[in-house]
């Protein structure tokens, strides 16, 4: 999965995406990082 993070500008990194993802939608992807 490609995580465009310029469409999600409050992350800083892939790993603070994930973190978020699966604190919210207990979805957990592993970042390419």
């Amino acid at each position: 999965v490609y995580i465009d993070l310029n469409s999600f500008p409050e992350f800083k990194s892939e790993v603070e995406f994930v973190r978020q993802l699966l604190m919210e939608e207990s979805v957990f992807c592993l970042p390419g990082e």
